[in-house]
C-alpha cells in the first residue's frame, strides 16, 4: 500500500501580477532528527493550540487553552490536557515515528485514559491538573477567568466540565510527525467503547525547514487525517421477567441550551427593565446587522457577545457584550487577543481610544495583573475593570462606532496578508 504524505509547501518571495516570483521549496525535517524530540513536540502543541484542528472536528471543542502536561491518570498520564471557556475537554496523546511504541498501543492508551476520566469529578480533575503542573494552585482557574470574559460564570462553566465528565464528551486526538495510514483505522475500535461520548481525530504535523541553518524559519503544517462520529452514551433498560418489547435502548435528550447562556427572551426582558425601550431597539438593530460588518453573535449568560471569526489562525476577536443590564462590556480579550497573536498592539489602542473619544463617557485602561496572563487593556467608564460603558451611549454615535469596528477588522487583514 502506498505511504500517503504531505505535499511539498514553497515560499514565494517577489510575486507580482505577471510573474511567478521566487520559490523556496522547504526542506521536510526527517522523522528521526534529534533535533526535535516528543518533549519539543509537546511544547510546541501546548503553546500553540490554535494549531490543532478542533473546530474542523467539532465546532463545541474550538478555542481550547491549555491546562497541563503529563496529567495523571491510574496507570500513565496524559499527554496534554486543554479545556476551553465552554468546559469541554480535549486529550492530546504524541507520537513520533521513530518511537517503537505499537500503532495500536497509542489507540488503546488514549481510550483507556478518556475512560479512566469519564468517573472523575470536576474536583478530581483539578486535584489530577494540580499535580500535572508540580503544584499550582488552580491550573483551570485561568480558563474560568476566560470564562467569566465571555459574560459566563464559574458555577456554569463547573457545571458543564461535570457534565461532560459524566458523559465522557472528550475530543482525543493523535498527535504525531508521520502518522501511518494503518493507524486511521484503530478509530473503529471505538466503537467497542459504547459508554463514551467522544470524538478520535488523527492529526499529523508536517514540520518543514527553509533552510539548513539553525536560524532558518521552522514551518509547521497541521493536517487531518481521520475522524470519528460522535458516539453516544445509550441508556439500556431491562425489565425482568424478561420479555422482548421490555428491552428499551435509548439516548439521553440533549440539554435544552447550553449552561450558562441566556434566552433573547430573558434578555431582552432583563434590558426593558434596566436601560428601556430605545436601547431594545438599538441591541435589535446591531445584532441584525451584525453580519453586516462581519461580526458573528454568540449569546452567553449576560447577553450577546459580538465576535469576528479570524479563519486563519482558528480563533476569534471579541469585540464586547451587550449585556441585560444595559451596560456594553469590554473584556479586555480584544487587547489580548491582539497580544496573543502578536499583532500590532497599537492598531487595537487607535480603535479603543476612537470608541473612548466617540461615548464621551470612556477611557482605555490598563487592567489586570501587570505582567500576568491576562495583563491587557480596556475601554472602561471608571477605574475597576467592572466600570463598563452603557449601551445608551452608543446610540448617538452608532454609525461611527460601527464604521471604527469595519476599520479595525480591515487593519487585522491586512495585517496578517503576506506581502
Amino acid at each position: 500500500m502506498p505511504t500517503r504524505q504531505l505535499t511539498t509547501p514553497l515560499i514565494i518571495r517577489g510575486f507580482q501580477t505577471g510573474t511567478t516570483g521566487e520559490a523556496t521549496i522547504l526542506q521536510r525535517v526527517p522523522f528521526n532528527d534529534p533535533t526535535f524530540d516528543e518533549c519539543w513536540f509537546q511544547d510546541l502543541l501546548f503553546n500553540n493550540p490554535s494549531l490543532l484542528p478542533l473546530k474542523e472536528v467539532d465546532p463545541v471543542f474550538g478555542n481550547a487553552l491549555p491546562v497541563c502536561r503529563e496529567l495523571p491518570v491510574p496507570g500513565g498520564a496524559v499527554d496534554l490536557l486543554f479545556i476551553n471557556p465552554s468546559g469541554f475537554i480535549t486529550i492530546v496523546e504524541t507520537k513520533l515515528r521513530r518511537n517503537s511504541e505499537s500503532r495500536h498501543e497509542v489507540v488503546a492508551q488514549v481510550i483507556r485514559y478518556a475512560s479512566q476520566m469519564a468517573q472523575w469529578s470536576y474536583a478530581d480533575l483539578v486535584n489530577a491538573a494540580r499535580k500535572g503542573q508540580s503544584g499550582m494552585d488552580d491550573p483551570i482557574r485561568r480558563i474560568i477567568q476566560a470564562a467569566e470574559e465571555e459574560g459566563g460564570d464559574e458555577d456554569s462553566f463547573v457545571e458543564q466540565v461535570n457534565q461532560n465528565l459524566w458523559a465522557g464528551k472528550f475530543m482525543l486526538l493523535i498527535v504525531g510527525d508521520g502518522i501511518r495510514i494503518e493507524l486511521e483505522r484503530m478509530r473503529d475500535y471505538l466503537q467497542l467503547s459504547p459508554a463514551l461520548g467522544f470524538r478520535l481525530a488523527l492529526v499529523e504535523m508536517g514540520v518543514y525547514r527553509t533552510g539548513s541553518k539553525s536560524e532558518d524559519f521552522i514551518i509547521v503544517q497541521p493536517r487531518l487525517l481521520a475522524r470519528t462520529e460522535v458516539i453516544k452514551r445509550n441508556v439500556i433498560e431491562i425489565k425482568v421477567p424478561l420479555k422482548p418489547s421490555d428491552l428499551v435502548i435509548s439516548a439521553p435528550e440533549p440539554h435544552p441550551k447550553r449552561a450558562g447562556t441566556i434566552t433573547e427572551e430573558e434578555f431582552y426582558k432583563g434590558l426593558t427593565t434596566n436601560a428601556g425601550p430605545d436601547v431594545v431597539k438599538f441591541v435589535e438593530k446591531i445584532l441584525d446587522n451584525a453580519a453586516d460588518h462581519s461580526l458573528r453573535v454568540e449569546w452567553m449568560k449576560a447577553g450577546p457577545v459580538l465576535k469576528y471569526d479570524y479563519d486563519i489562525r482558528d480563533t476569534f476577536f471579541n469585540f464586547g457584550q451587550l449585556r441585560s443590564s444595559g451596560e456594553f462590556a469590554d473584556s479586555g480579550y480584544l487587547f489580548y487577543k491582539f497580544k496573543e497573536l502578536g499583532l500590532p498592539l497599537d492598531i487595537c489602542r487607535e480603535y479603543m481610544d476612537k470608541v473612548a473619544n466617540l461615548v464621551g463617557h470612556g477611557t482605555r485602561r490598563a487592567t489586570f495583573e501587570r505582567g500576568g496572563p491576562f495583563d491587557t487593556e480596556q475601554i472602561l467608564a471608571g477605574t475597576h475593570r467592572g466600570d463598563f460603558l452603557k449601551i445608551e451611549w452608543l446610540i448617538p454615535v452608532e454609525d461611527q462606532w460601527l464604521k471604527a469596528i469595519d476599520e479595525l477588522i480591515e487593519r487585522i487583514q491586512e495585517a496578517t496578508t503576506p506581502e
